[in-house]
């Protein structure tokens, strides 16, 4: 044991800058095998693991056939008041459960009116963009227009209280709004979030993870969810709200259908010939395609594996490379150990010994950086312990070979 201690203390001091490549070397490897894990990870994690089991079975969209229900919309005319009455048998049918369609949209705020902790950098956050102000920024939102959502999606809060009946039908006064899990160090229950020409108060903060039916694979931690369109114009009335409400109903709108036997478009037809109703298409989709939709796409994916492969040839070749010269120069000390006794394994060894513990100061970069991005970190760390192990194991085959070719008695011919 002495002797594996003075040798790596030796062999640490007499050759610091192969040292230093190789810790380099290591420390790359170890980050890009990291990222890659954490992609994959990210990739896995998509709305089908958190959603209710209703909403994973397979669905049904509707879409109106007719491009006269749009004007019947704007003349509030006779027809348009039958499609109020055939939402909600749709709505109130025990068959499934029906949700509107939800709007991707964004929340233009001032940067003076953001507060003094609002979390920097957040994913869907538009900072900066070319017909964007300098002092604007957009925060991703979406508009949900039935508390249906939280039935089909699972949604719950982890502080204050979920959306309420009300709250879809908001005219005067600040709007109640649902915050992602993101936002909730900076705001609180209660707060008043201003846009240019209308304001939302924050009512709850979503669970983590949190996903909507039919925005697919988008994560709600870093958006704000709206029950109405916002910002709502000056003058809305509940006619106008009710009226978007059933445009994102027919022109959109899913069906989780309870019974896989069920024909929807004969019950669907049923209704809408009952009341005289425009032709209602109902198209089944995968509860795969409406819901599991990866973060990461396989593109980026297999990019970032081709990177992981050749840095890892790469720092194979290289750190081999290193300790091959390495070694050569060092053919005389080693020499000088095998006329003293000491076993060439123990040479080898004491070696192999020195670049392990090289291998595990090479990954607490990674441990410190990816720990302080997402507060803990996000893959087992025997993974790059493991990765970083093998290519020093690696790394070390051409120097067995050579320590093959050592000949003490060459080297005392040489000397003399």
């Amino acid at each position: 044991m002495t002797f594996f201690v003075k040798n790596i203390l030796k062999n640490t001091r007499k050759n610091w800058l192969s040292n230093v490549w190789i810790l380099a070397i290591l420390a790359v490897c170890s980050a890009v095998l990291c990222i890659v894990l954490q992609n994959f990870s990210e990739s896995r994690v998509n709305s089908a693991a958190v959603l209710a089991d209703s909403a994973k079975e397979v669905r049904f969209t509707m879409q109106v056939q007719g491009d006269d229900y749009r004007i019947d919309g704007l003349n509030y005319n006779s027809m348009y008041n039958v499609s109020r009455t055939v939402r909600d048998e749709i709505f109130e049918s025990g068959i499934w459960t029906a949700y509107s369609a939800p709007s991707e949209t964004g929340m233009w705020m001032s940067k003076t009116d953001l507060p003094a902790d609002f979390p920097e950098d957040l994913p869907g956050v538009v900072y900066e963009q070319e017909d964007l102000p300098v002092d604007q920024i957009i925060i991703p939102a979406c508009e949900i227009y039935d508390m249906e959502y939280f039935k089909a999606g699972g949604l719950e809060v982890s502080e204050g209280r979920i959306l309420s009946d009300a709250d879809f039908d908001v005219v005067d006064g600040p709007l109640p709004v649902l915050l992602g899990h993101d936002y909730t160090g900076c705001y609180k229950i209660g707060d008043i979030i201003p846009d240019y020409i209308d304001s939302a108060v924050v009512v709850g903060f979503l669970k983590e993870n949190s996903y909507l039916p039919g925005v697919p694979g988008k994560s709600m931690d870093a958006c704000i969810i709206f029950p109405q369109s916002f910002p709502r114009m000056s003058g809305i009335t509940s006619d106008l709200i009710q009226r978007n409400r059933l445009n994102a109903t027919f022109n959109g709108g899913i069906l989780d259908v309870k019974d896989s036997e069920t024909d929807v478009q004969e019950e669907i037809n049923r209704i809408t010939s009952k009341y005289g109703f425009y032709p209602i298409l109902v198209t089944p989709v995968s509860g795969a395609d409406v819901t599991v939709s990866p973060n990461v796409s396989v593109k980026n994916l297999t990019l970032l594996l081709l990177l992981a492969v050749t840095v890892t040839v790469f720092g194979i070749v290289m750190t081999g490379t290193i300790l091959y010269r390495r070694t050569q120069k060092d053919m005389p000390a080693i020499s000088i150990y095998l006329l003293t006794g000491i076993q060439m394994w123990k040479i080898m060894l004491s070696m192999f010994f020195e670049i392990s513990y090289l291998g595990i100061f090479a990954v607490i970069p990674t441990i410190a950086i990816l720990s302080a991005e997402y507060g803990a970190f996000p893959i087992p760390i025997w993974i790059p312990l493991e990765y970083v192990f093998l290519i020093v194991v690696l790394s070390h085959l051409p120097i067995l070979k050579l320590a093959g070719q050592v000949n003490p008695g060459r080297f005392l011919r040489g000397r003399s």
